[in-house]
């Protein structure tokens, strides 16, 4: 089940979803959360990120171990053939790493301290740097440039 917890603005771990689309087997509609700020699935929306859901997600992972990656596309069912199609014969893109990164290159923290942590940002959730930040190391953010 996604979306149990429901959604809280306070604890995201990024500026915004890197995601282009959400593949699930129940998507909660009644989230419990007692700091829930909203369902799930208006976070989604929100940020225009299709979720095809009540799918057998262990079916579909079973089609991909025994074949192998496939190329895929969500859409809405009104969605003509022929842009479908099209969808289909785009490249897929090789510069995930690059999407999500940081743009910031800098220090954190006491320049003078004993030791440094040093952070090559692969998409580095918001929450590691403030850990070490809370332990007294500075941190020294590269970001990843591949």
């Amino acid at each position: 089940m996604i979306g149990n917890y429901g959604t809280l603005n306070a604890i995201t771990q990024g500026p915004k979803p890197y995601c282009k689309g959400f593949i699930v087997g129940e998507l909660c509609d009644f989230p419990s959360n007692w700091q829930n700020e909203g369902l799930f699935s208006e976070y989604l929306r929100l940020h225009g990120i299709p979720c095809l859901y009540d799918v057998d997600t262990r079916a579909i992972t079973r089609v991909l171990r025994n074949h192998g990656v496939m190329k895929g596309v969500l859409v809405r069912s009104d969605y003509p053939m022929e842009d479908i199609q099209k969808l289909f014969k785009q490249d897929l893109p090789t510069d995930r790493v690059m999407r999500v990164t940081t743009k910031w290159q800098g220090m954190r923290g006491d320049k003078n301290a004993e030791f440094h942590v040093a952070v090559m940002d692969l998409w580095c959730k918001r929450k590691y740097p403030s850990f070490f930040r809370s332990s007294w190391l500075p941190i020294n953010s590269v970001p990843c440039r591949c």
